[in-house]
């Protein structure tokens, strides 16, 4: 907005900020729980929502979601009781994305 291009890691940072944004966007009687969270935001961290318009990163989340609900719910369980992002839940969220 103020005519200064910026690129590389400045850009990435910027366009992450901006889906970021979009997920903390929640419908007021639809709010994610806390393990939720950490998971969009750890895929968000390590680059999966790069690629999604910006638009569509709340449906890509919730798609998200349900696969990990259906197909791996000890997932969600893990974190809610460990409070914890462990290497092997993070391995197995990697796993469940790459293959949507």
């Amino acid at each position: 907005k103020l005519g200064v291009k910026v690129f590389g890691e400045t850009a990435q940072i910027i366009r992450r900020g901006k889906r970021l944004r979009e997920l903390l966007k929640q419908p007021k009687l639809k709010h994610y729980q806390v393990q939720q969270q950490v998971v969009l935001f750890f895929l968000l961290n390590e680059g999966y929502f790069d690629n999604i318009p910006v638009d569509n990163v709340n449906d890509r989340a919730d798609f998200i979601l349900k696969k990990i609900e259906e197909e791996h719910p000890e997932i969600l369980d893990d974190i809610k009781k460990s409070k914890v992002l462990t290497k092997q839940t993070k391995e197995k969220i990697k796993k469940l994305v790459e293959s949507i």
